[in-house]
């Protein structure tokens, strides 16, 4: 289970009966904030080291520069 499973693999979000937001061009803070327990669920079962995160919001950027 990661990101896509509530985000979507287009990181647009709204999937139905989860309500997770648009994601696409989310900050390295956004997004560290987050797996930091800002969103419990998300803390509670995934784990990204430094470099995973920063891969995570080039991607999201990526995906917004792309909308």
């Amino acid at each position: 289970m990661g990101c896509a499973s509530c985000h979507g693999m287009d990181g647009k979000g709204g999937l139905p009966g989860v309500g997770a937001p648009d994601i696409r061009g989310a900050s390295e803070a956004r997004v560290r904030g987050a797996l930091a327990g800002g969103v419990p669920l998300m803390s509670s079962f995934i784990k990204l080291n430094d470099e995973e995160v920063t891969a995570v919001v080039a991607y999201l950027k990526y995906l917004n520069e792309r909308s």
